[in-house]
């Protein structure tokens, strides 16, 4: 599809007007779920909420208000900047994060294994001590964990110092003091340890060869967080090999995955008991695995699947 280079002004002076012509250019030009996008922009612009448009769909916006959204609204189309790196933060559970081209925009496929975690976590009545993020990034996992568990100290490894930095401001903003942040590659390290109760990691997974055909909004996000430069297993086989020194004996390790990884991952544990897990889209996205071949986390993580289907 080819896109208009030239920018073309929203002109519409009000919220109603605005979010109907937002809607119409981006649902024009291909973008999926416009209408939720145009809410987004056209709010992100007025500093208002999707409430206000609902109850003051009359309130005007200024010239420079309309050509503030006409040039968002133009990147979004032309470039296919992802919405969350126009806007600077992203919604993920119940935490505002402030967002760069620096780090991964954090999915709802992450959001949907933190809620299922907390959630098996809970009906288990098992709290976390200590607990590993690794690739951190924006801080999502790490800073949702730590405001889930304020009892618990989470660390967040990543080998990117503007992700660091950035993982440290949203703690920082959202108050979160039981979380710190260390600049690690992870896979520069010949011997991981440090005996975590729970491991999280949401790595690199997308194989070299399937690179070219992504779409093009994720071309804008930093290539080394998307993929491992190899099959997509990489960092799994590694994780595999230090987990008896990762993990203390009643430890988890509980990680996402790309669509069809799920067994192949799984097969790497075949020494723990592993448990696999689907996110919101019923694909297996998720394996948690531990030492414990009796852990009740493992259990009630398996058993939400059962309470869905029945």
């Amino acid at each position: 599809m080819h896109c208009r280079k030239d920018l073309v002004m929203v002109r519409a002076n009000t919220l109603r007007h605005a979010l109907r012509h937002v809607e119409q250019q981006l649902t024009e030009a291909g973008i999926e779920e416009a209408r939720r996008e145009a809410e987004l922009l056209v709010c992100n612009v007025a500093q208002c909420s999707v409430l206000a448009v609902l109850l003051e769909p009359e309130r005007e916006l200024s010239a420079a208000m309309q050509h503030q959204l006409s040039r968002l609204v133009h990147v979004r189309i032309t470039e296919r900047v992802p919405l969350q790196y126009l806007l600077g933060w992203v919604e993920f559970y119940g935490l505002r994060l402030r967002i760069t081209p620096a780090v991964l925009i954090p999915r709802p496929e992450t959001e949907f294994l933190i809620a299922r975690l907390v959630a098996a976590m809970r009906a288990s009545m098992w709290q976390p001590h200590r607990i590993l993020d690794i690739g951190t990034g924006s801080g999502c996992i790490a800073l949702a964990l730590a405001k889930e568990f304020p009892g618990s100290r989470v660390i967040g490894w990543d080998r990117d110092e503007a992700a660091l930095s950035l993982a440290e401001e949203n703690a920082q903003r959202l108050g979160i003091r039981n979380v710190s942040f260390e600049h690690v590659d992870v896979m520069q390290v010949a011997v991981l340890d440090g005996y975590y109760s729970l491991v999280v990691s949401n790595p690199p997974y997308i194989p070299r060869r399937d690179v070219p055909t992504l779409p093009p909004e994720l071309h804008h996000e930093p290539l080394h967080a998307l993929t491992d430069g190899a099959d997509g297993l990489t960092f799994y086989r590694h994780y595999s090999n230090h987990t008896q020194t990762l993990l203390d004996p009643r430890g988890i390790i509980a990680l996402e995955c790309n669509d069809g990884q799920a067994t192949s991952i799984a097969a790497l544990f075949d020494d723990m008991e592993v448990a696999l897990g689907t996110d919101h889209r019923g694909i297996d996205r998720y394996v948690l695995a531990a030492w414990d071949r009796d852990h009740p986390v493992l259990r009630n993580f398996s058993l939400q699947e059962v309470r869905a289907a029945s």
